[in-house]
């Protein structure tokens, strides 16, 4: 009966001890989840950071393209405008008159 006894008692002073592993093991779980939130939202926020600034340089890229553009058109149209008035001009002198080239 001695064992017995002896037997008991060691489940009585084991069982607290796994109730109170229990607890400190769902916290341990609790911590390195919090921490791996931690991690990713770094990581997700970074990477937001590196897109961002990706398209902020080829929002620019694209405006002075645009830019550059406009000025090569305007230049363009100038000239196409200065040839028609060159050639109004050769053509008002002969019977051509009001009349239209296409």
């Amino acid at each position: 009966m001695k064992s017995l006894e002896l037997s008991v008692q060691d489940l009585r002073d084991s069982h607290p001890a796994q109730v109170n592993k229990q607890p400190r093991q769902f916290l341990d779980l609790l911590r390195r989840g919090d921490r791996t939130k931690f991690e990713l939202t770094s990581e997700i926020t970074s990477a937001k950071q590196v897109l961002l600034d990706e398209v902020h340089r080829s929002s620019s890229e694209i405006n002075s393209s645009l830019a550059s553009f406009g000025s090569q058109l305007a230049n363009i149209v100038t000239h196409i405008m200065k040839a028609s008035d060159a050639k109004k001009g050769k053509s008002s002198g002969g019977g051509r008159k009001g009349r239209r080239w296409f």
